[in-house]
């Protein structure tokens, strides 16, 4: 089914593929092999499909999208976005409900008001959530998670120029917190250094091993804890090891 200038797609299911290069309207629930869109599409329902969606135009669907994968170089609005495989944002994509997929990869901008679950997530842009939930987070970008950020391993990289990460509160096994490259960018053939961001965590940090550089948080729980440079930390309370670097700054640290 192509839709090359305007036209209406009646809910329905399908077993064929979806084109839109104009503008096209879904009315109602639809189930399809693949969506494509180039223009711009809405749905009034929901949408299901067996294969990839992509837009690199807009899209918004006003109820629950499920697919195998989905790649937005435009925008996309739906109620909650399951893929099967993967999610690949280089425009930006909001939500109201939770996004899950196996993995999600950021750098554009991602917003939802509900949680985030899936193995891996990679931001390089930008991304807002309730909560998230992956096996695997690498953020090299900025972050903001309301409530907790719940991982296995954590690989946070804070680089020039970017807001202030936050985190309700994180937990996981291994959790890295460093900042980016050296901070040199290039404007008009001039070379400049600047400062490296900042994470702020709202109640605690806790993992098995921990490395801390530009954080702030009043509590930090863990097996082996390193604290570097940048750090304002109210209480440590580590198990085996403690390491304190740099003009790092911690009120109170207690073995257990």
């Amino acid at each position: 089914m192509n839709i090359s200038g305007s036209g209406v797609i009646k809910s329905n299911i399908y077993d064929e593929e979806i084109n839109i290069s104009g503008s096209g309207r879904i009315e109602g629930d639809i189930r399809c092999i693949s969506l494509h869109a180039s223009g711009s599409v809405s749905a009034s329902g929901n949408v299901e499909c067996t294969g990839g969606i992509h837009i690199s135009g807009s899209g918004k669907f006003e109820g629950n999208v499920s697919c195998s994968d989905m790649h937005v170089s435009g925008s996309v609005f739906s109620a909650d976005l399951t893929a099967k495989n993967d999610i690949r944002i280089s425009g930006t994509c909001r939500t109201t409900g939770d996004i899950r997929s196996k993995e999600i990869r950021v750098s554009g901008g991602i917003y939802t008001d509900g949680a985030v679950k899936c193995d891996t997530v990679e931001i390089s842009g930008k991304a807002e959530c309730g909560s998230l939930d992956a096996e695997h987070f690498a953020s090299s970008g900025q972050f903001r998670i309301c409530g907790l950020l719940n991982v296995g391993t954590a690989d946070i990289k804070l680089t020039r120029g970017r807001d202030v990460s936050t985190a309700g509160s994180i937990g996981g096994t291994n959790i890295r917190v460093e900042k980016g490259n050296d901070g040199v960018t290039v404007l008009f053939g001039i070379f400049n250094r600047g400062k490296h961001g900042t994470l702020t965590v709202a109640e605690s940090i806790e993992g098995d091993d921990i490395y801390l550089e530009n954080t702030v948080c009043p509590l930090v729980i863990g097996k082996n804890v390193t604290v570097g440079e940048g750090c304002r930390i109210e209480k440590i309370q580590y198990s085996d090891n403690y390491v304190i670097k740099g003009d790092a700054y911690v009120a109170a640290a207690e073995k257990i």
